[in-house]
């Protein structure tokens, strides 16, 4: 089960490098903690979606899957790397696989992979101009619902300071509350799930984040798959180009079982590397010409 960016967004609240002297971080500690409710505020004024954000940027994703037994020692395991032309329209994103178990993949199956996802934005290009800027209107209004949801579902609590890279943090833990029921059929899981969230003091921007499963986690009813209580999932962001933060590495480690029948332990691990500025015109270049392995 691969934490995607999305299910990042819901569950957490949402590292340029400020030298940090020994003296500014005896300062920070001596410091007074903020307000929680004004500190909060301010967090939740500058989440935005990591796809909206990493819609500006072409990147490449890594990720990589081991089966594990009980002692934590892999029993199989296997990896791929993509590299990934995102849209805030998700039909729009184009995540092409390059690598897998590190051997490159064979020129004509990437140029399959290109002739497919070309045919398909063909066929969504000839939707009204209307209609695509009112999905991406629709994408952002449910962002916003999902942020509005998450801080009326969870309870926070300021831990205390922490430096991650160098950089300042608020430390701020967050557990359900036993009574509220969010009316978003997508956090709804997110009750079953506590954590802590490292904010950078500085832009109040979410530099890392760590979930525990606190019940069992039924993915798609049931059907699929059930997590066990117990799984652990941790995200870490850091700032590209010293002005926008977005995704370092996310990592799941868990038990459930798939189909109810199949048991399995496993850690994934996933790294986002090579961030690009998707300009217009490389966009334009890429829906025209979308064989080019890179963009400038």
């Amino acid at each position: 089960m691969t934490p995607t960016l999305r299910t990042g967004l819901i569950c957490w609240l949402a590292v340029s490098t400020v030298g940090w002297g020994q003296p500014a971080e005896l300062s920070a500690q001596e410091r007074p903690l903020p307000e929680l409710g004004a500190f909060l505020e301010r967090v939740k004024q500058n989440l935005t979606g990591d796809r909206l954000l990493q819609s500006q940027y072409t990147f490449n994703h890594h990720e990589t899957t081991r089966l594990i037994d009980r002692q934590g020692e892999a029993k199989k395991s296997w990896s791929k790397e993509w590299e990934v032309f995102p849209s805030v329209d998700p039909k729009l994103s184009y995540k092409r696989l390059i690598k897998k178990d590190g051997q490159p993949i064979k020129p004509s199956r990437i140029e399959k992979q290109n002739r497919e996802h070309r045919k398909k934005i063909e066929r969504i290009m000839q939707l009204p101009p209307k209609r695509i800027e009112q999905k991406r209107r629709e994408e952002e209004q449910e962002e916003q619902r999902q942020i509005e949801e998450l801080f009326r579902l969870y309870q926070f609590q300021i831990q205390g300071r922490d430096t991650i890279e160098r950089i300042a943090t608020i430390v701020v833990s967050f557990e359900p509350r036993p009574s509220y029921r969010p009316k978003l059929k997508s956090v709804r899981p997110l009750r079953k799930m506590r954590g802590q969230a490292w904010i950078c003091e500085d832009d109040y921007r979410l530099a890392k984040v760590e979930i525990e499963l606190i019940e069992p986690v039924s993915v798609a009813w049931g059907a699929i798959a059930r997590m066990h209580k117990g799984a652990r999932l941790r995200f870490t962001r850091r700032k590209v180009n010293d002005e926008i933060w977005l995704p370092d590495e996310s990592y799941f480690r868990g038990s459930g079982r798939v189909l109810l029948v199949k048991g399995f332990r496993m850690e994934i691990r996933s790294r986002y590397t090579d961030y690009r500025k998707f300009t217009v015109e490389d966009s334009v270049n890429y829906l025209s010409h979308p064989t080019s392995s890179s963009v400038n």
